[in-house]
């Protein structure tokens, strides 16, 4: 097994428990949200979708080739379930594919953080590896907002 492949084990997976609980949740949830104060449904799998579009990016060392509004929200304007579905099933193929490019050669090379200070560097590996584990906290939020909607969420 390579570095990137098992990297790529993690996002696997929790891109089969992402997206069957943003397909199992009716698309009139998306606007939930638990409190005024924190994201929608939706709002949690944009954000999510944005940040491994730029995150993808900047293992690669490029931009996201895709608009994710701030970096952090994804687009504002998009609230309909299957665009936000698409939205993020790509960036999981784009986040694929930036891992792909991960090796034992290039993995501690030391690269600009996208959401650090100007000029905070960061392991190439510990990019990919830390944004894994954000996934995965967005995720566990998911799974309460779809509780607060008495909806029980499958297993993978």
């Amino acid at each position: 097994m390579t570095i990137s492949g098992v990297l790529d084990q993690s996002y696997a997976r929790l891109e089969r428990q992402l997206i069957q609980i943003a397909e199992q949740v009716p698309g009139q949830s998306y606007s939930f949200r638990p409190s005024p104060e924190v994201r929608t449904f939706g709002e949690q799998l944009r954000h999510i979708g944005a940040v491994q579009w730029v995150v993808g990016a900047g293992i690669q060392g490029g931009d996201p080739p895709v608009d994710v509004g701030d970096g952090d929200s994804g687009p504002l304007a998009m609230l309909v379930k299957a665009d936000i579905l698409a939205y993020v099933r790509d960036s999981f193929a784009f986040i694929h594919r930036a891992i792909g490019t991960i090796s034992l050669h290039n993995a501690l090379d030391m690269i600009p953080h996208p959401y650090g200070p100007k000029k905070t560097k960061v392991e190439r590996l510990a990019l990919g590896i830390g944004y894994a584990c954000h996934g995965w906290d967005h995720y566990g939020q998911l799974v309460v907002y779809a509780r607060l909607n008495n909806i029980v969420p499958l297993t993978a």
